[in-house]
């Protein structure tokens, strides 16, 4: 069963948590950080599979991006 979890943030902690989470095959890690760059050198240098890992911009300040619709 594939597990995917989402990470917020590429700070100093992520690289223990992005080491830790792709020891398991099965598990996809997405790593949503405010600076794209940060979350590519993580999954470069402390995934067991980075091609498992994918990394996205995310500013939860920019608050057009988040808006609810009816």
């Amino acid at each position: 069963m594939t597990r995917t979890i989402v990470l917020f943030g590429a700070g100093y902690v992520t690289t223990t948590v992005v080491e830790y989470l792709t020891r398991r095959a099965e598990n996809r890690l997405i790593i949503a950080s405010r600076t794209l760059e940060h979350a590519v050198v993580k999954a470069k240098q402390y995934a067991h599979n980075p091609s498992n890992v994918e990394c996205v911009a995310v500013d939860v300040a920019d608050a057009s991006e988040h808006r609810q619709t009816d």
